[in-house]
């Protein structure tokens, strides 16, 4: 009886944590080709590459993580997502140049202004 119930508590387990793999992999997938549209425009090598990958997959974690917990009240997921980019941008500051940080910010400051111009 013991075994079954450690070997049924051992399947339960796998499976969770497979289950919360595969859950990630489109935030990966994601922030993969996130990452590849930044790189030609930010001039990225590969090892920054790498870091602004594992950077977004963090913040689209994150970001899927506030939204779940915040989606009835709209007022806390914009400040918490706010948060979220907020943090993302400090550490991207320690992974840039400053051409590429400055770059980046352009960037980002283009597309905000194109999502609020948008009828």
């Amino acid at each position: 009886m013991k075994r079954f119930v450690l070997f049924l508590a051992l399947c339960c387990s796998t499976a969770s944590i497979s289950q919360a793999q595969s859950g990630s992999e489109p935030l990966r997938q994601r922030a993969a080709e996130m990452t590849r549209q930044l790189a030609p425009q930010l001039n990225l090598d590969e090892a920054r590459q790498m870091q602004v990958r594992r950077l977004l997959v963090e913040r689209l974690q994150q970001e899927a993580e506030v939204e779940q917990m915040y989606a009835g009240d709209q007022t806390v997921l914009t400040a918490k997502l706010r948060e979220v980019v907020s943090g993302y941008e400090t550490r991207l500051q320690q992974v840039l140049t400053p051409t590429q940080l400055q770059r980046y910010q352009q960037l980002s400051a283009a597309s905000t202004a194109h999502a609020t111009v948008r009828p």
